[in-house]
């Protein structure tokens, strides 16, 4: 079954990450990155490995696509996808009052919401 979520972008964030219980239907792998991160509230989150998840995106004319995202479990309390790492995987993130939004290395452009201060899109977790 789908998983409706908001994936937080964040520019301080070093990886992607997502809860535990998120996509469970994936397997763990072993990691890409660092054993622990810390949190934004200055804490240590150990990494339990990745999992790579298929996830449904829609880009600004209204098309459908899946990409397969690699994702650090860590306890965090929702997906969060790094600025970093998607401008090193050769997007771009654009912050505007106007209108914020994500172009993927693809080319597709996805528009991020701004709600209580912080930047969000929405995908849908696919079943594995």
């Amino acid at each position: 079954i789908d998983k409706q979520v908001q994936i937080l972008i964040d520019s301080g964030a070093a990886i992607g990450a997502m809860p535990p219980e998120y996509a469970q239907d994936y397997p763990i792998v072993p990691t890409d990155g660092l054993a622990k991160y810390r949190a934004a509230n200055g804490g240590l989150l150990d990494n339990q490995g990745d999992r790579i998840v298929r996830t449904g995106l829609t880009d600004v004319h209204g098309q459908q696509f899946d990409a397969n995202i690699r994702y650090a479990v860590l306890d965090v309390k929702r997906p969060i996808a790094s600025v970093s790492r998607i401008v090193d995987l050769g997007g771009e993130v654009v912050f505007r009052r106007e209108g914020s939004h994500i172009v993927t290395g693809g080319g597709r452009t996805i528009r991020m919401k701004r709600t209580g201060g912080v930047f969000t899109i929405d995908a849908t977790i696919r079943p594995n």
